[in-house]
C-alpha cells in the first residue's frame, strides 16, 4: 500500500513536472512569435507600411498575453515607429508616453524617449526634440545597452546644425561616428552628414579627410544614390576652392552622371552650374555658355544667381557684352529677393538627400541582435529553470 502511494506520489510529481515545462515551452514560443512579429514589421516598414502595421499588432495583442513588461515595451516601440512613419504624431506619442509607466531596462525607456524626440523631431518643433534627445541620451549613456545611442547622438547633431550649432552638431556627429565602426553602412551615412558640418565649420582638413572616406565606402557599397551626393559635394567643394578646375569638373560630371541613372534630375542644376563653372575657369567659355545655360531652367534662390554671375562672366570674357550686362540686371533682380532659406540652397543638397533617407532608415531602428541576445538569454533562464525543477521533483 505504503510502496503504491509513492508512485500515485511520483506519477503526480511528474505529471506537474510536464506540465510546468509545457508551460514554459509555450511561453517561449509566444516570445519567439512577438519577436519575430517585431521584426517582420521593420523589414516591411519601407516597402509596405500595411504589412508593417499588422505584423506589430499582432506583436502587441500577443505580448499582452504574457507576462512580460520589456515585451510590451518593445512592441509599442516598434508600433510608436509605425505611426510615425504613417504621420499619426498624436497616437505614436501616447503610446511613448503609455510606456514609461512600465519599469524596464534604461536601454528600453532610452529608445522610449528616442521616439518621442523623433515625434516632435517630425512636426519640426526642433528645441522641444532636442531636449528629449538629450534626455534619452543621458539614460542610454548610462544603461548596460547603449547602442541605440549612435541614432540618439545622430538625430542630436543633426538638430543642431539645423538650428546652425554647428560645433554641437560636429561633437555628438564624431561621438555617433565612433559608435559606427561595426557598420560601415551607417558609417557612410554619418561621413556624408558630417562633411556638411565640416564645411561651415571651414575645416577643410577633416572636411577632405571624412568625405573621400564616405566616397571610398560608398563605391564599396556600391550605393549610387549616395556616391551622386558625394560627387556632387566635391563638385561643389573644388568649384569653390577655384584652384582645380579639373577637379571640380570630373566629379561634376560623375555626379550628372549617376543623377541621370538613378533618375534624379531634380537636383541636375548644381552639377550643371558646377560643370559651366569649370569650363569658365579653363577658358572654353562656350562649353561653359552650354552648361549654364542648363543649369538656369528651374534654378532658383542663390543657386540661380551663382549661375546668373557665371553666365555674366563667361559673356565678358567672350567679349559679348550686351548679354553679360543682361545677366547682370537679371542678377540684380532676384538679388534683394533671396531669403536666408534660399541662401542655404549651395550646400542644403546632401543634408536635405542625406537626412530624407536617414528619416527612413530610422524612423525608430531598433537593435535586432540586442533583441535577439535577450531573447536568447530568457530562453535560457526558462530552459535551466526548467531543468532545475524536473531535477529536484525527480529526487523528492
Amino acid at each position: 500500500m505504503k510502496f503504491r502511494q509513492q508512485l500515485i506520489y511520483i506519477h503526480l510529481i511528474l505529471n506537474l513536472c510536464c506540465i510546468v515545462m509545457g508551460y514554459s515551452q509555450q511561453n517561449i514560443q509566444r516570445i519567439d512569435s512577438v519577436e519575430n512579429y517585431i521584426r517582420l514589421s521593420k523589414s516591411y516598414l519601407q516597402k509596405s507600411i500595411d504589412s508593417a502595421d499588422l505584423y506589430i499588432e499582432k506583436a502587441v495583442q500577443l505580448s499582452q498575453t504574457i507576462n512580460n513588461d520589456s515585451l510590451l515595451v518593445k512592441s509599442h516601440l516598434q508600433q510608436s515607429s509605425v505611426y510615425i512613419f504613417k504621420g499619426d504624431f498624436d497616437k505614436a506619442d501616447s503610446l511613448l508616453q503609455f510606456n514609461l509607466k512600465y519599469k524596464v531596462a534604461d536601454h528600453l525607456i532610452g529608445q522610449t524617449y528616442h521616439n518621442k524626440g523623433t515625434v516632435q523631431y517630425y512636426q519640426k518643433n526642433y528645441n522641444e526634440a532636442l531636449e528629449i534627445y538629450l534626455k534619452a541620451a543621458e539614460i542610454l549613456e548610462n544603461s548596460e545597452n547603449p547602442k541605440q545611442l549612435v541614432n540618439t547622438y545622430t538625430n542630436i547633431g543633426t538638430i543642431n546644425a539645423s538650428l546652425g550649432n554647428y560645433e554641437n552638431a560636429k561633437n555628438y556627429l564624431e561621438k555617433a561616428i565612433s559608435l559606427s565602426h561595426t557598420n560601415e553602412i551607417l558609417k557612410l551615412q554619418l561621413l556624408v552628414n558630417i562633411c556638411n558640418v565640416y564645411y561651415e565649420l571651414k575645416d577643410y582638413n577633416h572636411y577632405e579627410a571624412n568625405i573621400f572616406e564616405a566616397e571610398s565606402l560608398a563605391k564599396k557599397y556600391n550605393a549610387k544614390s549616395i556616391l551622386s551626393i558625394i560627387y556632387t559635394n566635391l563638385s561643389n567643394y573644388f568649384t569653390d576652392k577655384g584652384n582645380d578646375p579639373d577637379k571640380a569638373l570630373s566629379y561634376a560630371k560623375n555626379s550628372i552622371r549617376l543623377k541621370k541613372e538613378l533618375n534624379q534630375l531634380q537636383t541636375l542644376n548644381v552639377s550643371y552650374n558646377n560643370v559651366g563653372h569649370s569650363y569658365l575657369k579653363k577658358g572654353e567659355y562656350n562649353k561653359a555658355i552650354v552648361y549654364l545655360d542648363s543649369a538656369y531652367k528651374g534654378a532658383s534662390g542663390l543657386l540661380k544667381s551663382y549661375i546668373l554671375n557665371n553666365l555674366k562672366e563667361a559673356y565678358e570674357l567672350k567679349g559679348d557684352y550686351e548679354k553679360a550686362l543682361y545677366y547682370a540686371d537679371q542678377r540684380e533682380a532676384i538679388k534683394d529677393s533671396m531669403t536666408n532659406a534660399q541662401q542655404k540652397e549651395k550646400v542644403a543638397e546632401l543634408t536635405e538627400k542625406y537626412e530624407s533617407e536617414k528619416k527612413q532608415q530610422q524612423i525608430e531602428v531598433l537593435n535586432a541582435q540586442n533583441e535577439v541576445q535577450t531573447l536568447t538569454i530568457k530562453q535560457q533562464r526558462y530552459f535551466i529553470i526548467s531543468v532545475i525543477l524536473l531535477t529536484l521533483l525527480v529526487i523528492i
